[in-house]
């Protein structure tokens, strides 16, 4: 599941950096690169904040996988907030995101916010960071390349490595079954 910024303590960052049985895999929201963005929507953190986690894990586990989810077109959301969490994302260590176009939820505060973004603007925003995902998914598999890593096989000849990456290896069959393998990068 997802992680908010503000859940992992230093406590926590410690302990998840340093244990080899915990797999360095972490989904931690970041919606928007915004802070304007973030405090409209009641996000307790500031993108620096998110910034600093994100690179403390990846510099302590070089081998994370960082994973995120971002929301396009919250409403009153300018060119200039679009940029800003384009920018944060194109320098992150992020491995891949989930990215979502702003859709009224009934009885929320977004709902009845005055300044909508336009479908047209939304769909171009998420196409940017599909294509900026796609990079980042690429960047992640060609690092990891000639790295040894944990994988659990999820059906024959399919596997997921500690850090997700889905790749195929033949011959592996038994389903549920942890093993070891060398990631080559086949582009």
């Amino acid at each position: 599941s997802s992680l908010y910024p503000k859940e992992i303590s230093s406590e926590l960052l410690d302990f998840i950096t340093s244990e080899e049985r915990i797999a360095p895999h972490f989904h931690i929201s970041l919606q928007s690169g915004s802070n304007r963005i973030l405090s409209l929507m009641g996000r307790e953190y500031r993108v620096e904040e998110y910034m600093e986690l994100v690179e403390k894990i990846v510099s302590r586990r070089t081998l994370s996988a960082i994973g995120t989810d971002i929301i396009v077109g919250f409403p009153t959301e300018e060119d200039e907030d679009f940029i800003q969490t384009y920018t944060v994302l194109e320098n992150l260590p992020i491995a891949y995101m989930h990215i979502f176009p702003y859709s009224d939820r009934p009885f929320t505060k977004a709902s009845k916010m005055e300044g909508k973004v336009l479908s047209s603007i939304k769909e171009e925003r998420v196409r940017l960071l599909r294509e900026l995902d796609k990079k980042k998914r690429e960047v992640f598999r060609k690092a990891n390349t000639g790295r040894e890593v944990r994988a659990v096989v999820l059906e024959e000849g399919r596997l997921l490595t500690e850090n997700y990456i889905e790749v195929e290896v033949k011959g592996c069959r038994e389903v549920g079954k942890i093993t070891r393998i060398t990631l080559i990068y086949v582009g």
